[in-house]
């Protein structure tokens, strides 16, 4: 059950700072495909895991974890093993970039997911485990299909 908590807490923390990395990723898009960039891929993304954030947090309840405040999201994505993609504030980015980036955080997402679904051992989280699948399907679909396109 420990491992299943901490696998809800770092997703729940790395969708809250990839949700941001988009809206930052929108308000400094920029190029000859701007509109595209800064309207279409960047405001469907921070909408996409908007939606996705609150499922999550919802799960996370009906499993016994409550969803981490800011902060905690912050303590927690500092202090996980892996890398984090981490948006420039400060910088600008051409629609080719944030297709690139989002290839990233979709792939590190999809990895966080799968990680939560195997720790859904007990058949009666079925259905919480099947929500899980979904949301990995709407992320595949974006880096596997959507996303891999706009390139």
């Amino acid at each position: 059950m420990e491992e299943l908590r901490n696998n809800l807490k770092i997703l729940d923390a790395v969708l809250r700072l990839y949700e941001q990395n988009f809206r930052n990723l929108h308000w400094n898009s920029y190029g000859e495909d701007f509109n595209d960039s800064h309207k279409s891929i960047t405001t469907e993304y921070y909408e996409l895991l908007s939606d996705i954030i609150d499922k999550v947090a919802e799960m996370m309840t009906m499993s016994g974890c409550s969803p981490a405040n800011y902060l905690e999201a912050y303590e927690l994505v500092n202090s996980s093993f892996s890398k984090r993609i981490l948006i420039d504030s400060k910088k600008l980015y051409t629609r080719k970039e944030i297709v690139l980036l989002s290839q990233k955080m979709f792939e590190d997402l999809a990895n966080l997911i799968s990680n939560v679904i195997e720790s859904y051992k007990n058949p009666l989280d079925a259905g919480i485990r099947s929500e899980f699948e979904s949301i990995l399907y709407q992320i595949t679909l974006q880096y596997r299909y959507i996303n891999e396109r706009r390139i």
